[in-house]
């Protein structure tokens, strides 16, 4: 016995079908979050993919029962998206990972045999924020034109001498210009 509907009761199906997660023409069963494979399934998705085990994502399927095609549908189910990228940021944030990440980055700096010891040193550097030259900024709550010589000259002097000491420049004694006094 066949049925025949409208295109707008299909429309309205398929519509409710996609608010309620479920992905493509065919009804799914809704995806429980809490299941212990969809878990396993999240804590192997934000897993260093090199670390990962099983290496594929065919094999995983194996290990915890299910098809790559049940893989493929989690993934395009939203509540399972949403989950996943909360597991990642918090993957990302955690202050262990970070610390480990700059661990290896010093230690690959401090490896003269490493081909890679000079881009990661600099890196190191930028991310520690050791190296960011220092900011300063001068301002002034006076007109300029107000300001006699002798102000004028000691806040001149002052952002020059800290310039020169920023650069590391040991030599402040002035170079006298051909011609001049």
């Amino acid at each position: 016995m066949w049925y025949k509907f409208s295109s707008q009761e299909i429309h309205k199906v398929l519509h409710r079908a996609g608010q309620r997660g479920y992905v493509g023409v065919m009804a799914q069963a809704p995806l429980d979050i809490n299941d212990w494979r969809c878990q396993r399934y999240l804590e192997w998705l934000c897993s260093v993919p090199k670390e990962r085990e099983p290496r594929t994502k065919v094999e995983f399927a194996e290990t915890i029962g299910v098809t790559h095609k049940t893989l493929n549908n989690w993934t395009n189910n939203a509540d399972f998206l949403r989950e996943w990228e909360r597991l990642y940021l918090k993957t990302i944030g955690d202050p262990g990972a970070k610390l480990e990440i700059m661990q290896t980055l010093r230690k690959t700096a401090t490896d003269p045999d490493d081909p890679k010891h000079v881009s990661a040193a600099k890196t190191y550097f930028e991310i520690e924020g050791s190296m960011k030259p220092q900011r300063m900024e001068v301002s002034v709550n006076k007109d300029a034109s107000k300001l006699t010589d002798e102000e004028l000259e000691s806040m001149l002097s002052a952002h020059a001498q800290s310039e020169v000491e920023r650069r590391g420049t040991a030599n402040t004694e002035s170079t006298p210009i051909e011609g001049g006094t």
